[in-house]
């Protein structure tokens, strides 16, 4: 941990030599979006869970995923550890699952298939249900009355429908993304809409501290109510946080979301997670480490593994409460799919037509 001097040089270090970082106009600053969630999926490719995102769900295929297998690869070996077999993204509008196959570091944080301790939730057109219903159900999942049902390794799904699929700015501006954005990034259009938010069963009491942490240290926009924390997320995306009774929630297994943060709020919150010593280097993409602001502006993101209970008593330390890796992204990252609607200039981050 540094001292109080260096911090304060290291902010004004940023303030002077760092240019402003851009922003994505959104309701619901600072996330401008949750872009992916990341479940290891068993020991090798498996066609039953390849047809269950893309030819059940219908997401689209994306080829980026290769060239990151091949950079994860690379640093591992460089550091003797075991290769990671395969990895498919497999996206649906403007979210992505990533799906690493064959991880090979089962032991301590990664496990060879993941569930994600609640339910994701997914848009599609109304008029697409019947068809999408008909599919899960062949495939083998029983889908409730509510539209809910279960994926491979027992990961939740709940569909909400939409009028329109292209109408509503529900998880991003589908509309009016140019030629070079969205259709060519992801490699074709999926019939799903996008991911509309995340849920997670906590343990009793969690979701309170949960919210105060992302209100201190995020300064998001939450709602706390009946023991459930809500999130809002950029358009109209949520991250919601449920205590549950007896507070019975499985073990972590090293699932992680990814959200993207607009402007200079993405080094305030590093500079926040720095102080209180939580950000996250996580071993199995050993090409990423966060130890320093310059770290993190190298990669466009920093980690944190889970949420400290602030309420802790001064000098015991800050225990986690609930475990759940957040990859934390700025709008520089070249994954983001918007950079088309943003403004461009050093004024606002962005110099030519840099991705």
């Amino acid at each position: 941990m540094g001292s109080p001097r260096l911090l304060v040089v290291a902010a004004l270090c940023v303030d002077q030599c760092i240019p402003e970082l851009p922003s994505l106009p959104v309701p619901n600053e600072p996330f401008a979006v949750l872009e992916h969630v990341n479940l290891n999926s068993g020991r090798a490719w498996d066609r039953r869970v390849d047809a269950f995102y893309f030819d059940v769900l219908r997401c689209a295929r994306d080829s980026r995923a290769s060239h990151t297998l091949t950079r994860t690869n690379d640093a591992r070996e460089v550091r003797s550890q075991p290769a990671l077999a395969n990895l498919s993204w497999a996206n649906v509008g403007l979210q992505q699952f990533h799906l690493p196959f064959g991880d090979g570091m089962e032991d301590g944080d990664g496990h060879h298939f993941q569930t994600m301790r609640g339910e994701i939730a997914l848009l599609y057109a109304r008029g697409a249900l019947d068809d999408l219903r008909a599919r899960l159900e062949a495939w083998g999942a029983a889908v409730d009355d509510e539209f809910r049902f279960e994926g491979p390794f027992g990961n939740r799904f709940v569909v909400e429908a939409v009028d329109d699929a292209r109408a509503r700015e529900l998880v991003g501006p589908v509309k009016g993304v140019k030629k070079g954005g969205m259709d060519t990034m992801f490699m074709g259009i999926s019939e799903g809409v996008g991911i509309r938010g995340v849920a997670f069963d906590v343990p009793a009491g969690a979701a309170r501290k949960i919210c105060k942490f992302y209100d201190l240290v995020f300064h998001a926009k939450t709602t706390l109510s009946k023991g459930a924390c809500a999130v809002a997320i950029g358009f109209e995306q949520r991250i919601t946080f449920t205590d549950v009774a007896g507070g019975d929630v499985p073990a972590y297994d090293g699932h992680h979301l990814a959200i993207y943060v607009n402007g200079d709020a993405w080094t305030a919150i590093y500079d926040q997670l720095f102080v209180r010593g939580l950000l996250y280097n996580n071993p199995r993409f050993p090409q990423f480490t966060y130890d320093s602001l310059k770290d993190a502006l190298e990669h466009n993101e920093f980690r944190i593994r889970g949420f400290p209970d602030l309420d802790a008593v001064e000098g015991h330390g800050h225990p986690i409460i609930f475990e759940l890796e957040h990859e934390i992204r700025n709008l520089r990252h070249p994954g983001f799919a918007l950079k088309s609607r943003l403004p461009r200039g050093p004024e606002h981050g962005f110099f030519g037509n840099e991705l």
